[in-house]
Order: C-alpha cells, then sequence, then structure tokens
C-alpha cells in the first residue's frame, strides 16, 4: 500500500510540473497570450493575427480578421488565470483593460476579464477564437 501512494504521489506531481503556470515563473503560453495582446495594444494587427491557430488562419484572412479588430482602444492585456482541460488544450483569462470615449464625455477606462481558448500544437500554443 505504501508503495501505491509513492506512485501516486510521483504521477502527480508530474501532471503539475506540465500545466502551464505552476511552476514559478510565466509559463510560455502565459508569455504567449501577453504578447498577442501587446501586439493588440500597439495596433499591430498582422502580428496579433499570427498567434491564431494554422487552422484558424487557413479559413481566416488576414483582412476579414482585421475587419473585427478595433485597434487603439485597448490598454494592456494580462494573463490572470491559466485552467487547462488537457495538456494541450488550456483556457487563458486576461483581464483587458480598455478605453473609450462616449459622446460628450471624458474617456473612461475599464477593465474586463475576458476567456481564450489555446491550443497546443506541434509543441507550440495558438490561439482558437471562440465564435
Amino acid at each position: 500500500m505504501k508503495g501505491w501512494f509513492s506512485v501516486w504521489v510521483i504521477l502527480l506531481l508530474a501532471a503539475c510540473a506540465e500545466i502551464p503556470g505552476k511552476a514559478g515563473g510565466p509559463s510560455a503560453l502565459e508569455k504567449r497570450a501577453e504578447a498577442r495582446w501587446e501586439w493588440l495594444v500597439q495596433g499591430k494587427v498582422a502580428e496579433a493575427y499570427a498567434y491564431l491557430s494554422p487552422a484558424t488562419r487557413e479559413v481566416t484572412s488576414l483582412e476579414k480578421y482585421s475587419g473585427g479588430i478595433k485597434p487603439g482602444i485597448w490598454r494592456s492585456g494580462t494573463v490572470s488565470k491559466v485552467s487547462c482541460t488537457a495538456e494541450e488544450v488550456c483556457s487563458v483569462e486576461v483581464d483587458v483593460k480598455y478605453a473609450f470615449k462616449p459622446r460628450g464625455a471624458p474617456i473612461l477606462e475599464s477593465v474586463t476579464a475576458l476567456k481564450e481558448t489555446w491550443r497546443k500544437v506541434a509543441g507550440e500554443w495558438w490561439l482558437v477564437p471562440n465564435e
């Protein structure tokens, strides 16, 4: 019985080591998600488009993607939570700070939490848009 317990502990520790964000610093997934948001903050939509999964880019042109993006409103995007349903599929919660100006009012800033789905393909993390 004692031997089985040791095996379970080792398996559990190994599984946790593979989950993004469980180690001391930001995971590769967190870094990619935040890098994509940094491109959006800078208004560089083509660079952000490059983070979409290869399958998504096959069916969504840069022009179509760009048409749904409104550069200039985002101030920052920071990963607040990563939860994985499988080794290669994770949900990333990003706190997005944005600004907008209603007619006749000063610029307003707000923060909202967005959930993104990321999938690991051939060793790299890619955004899979939720539609």
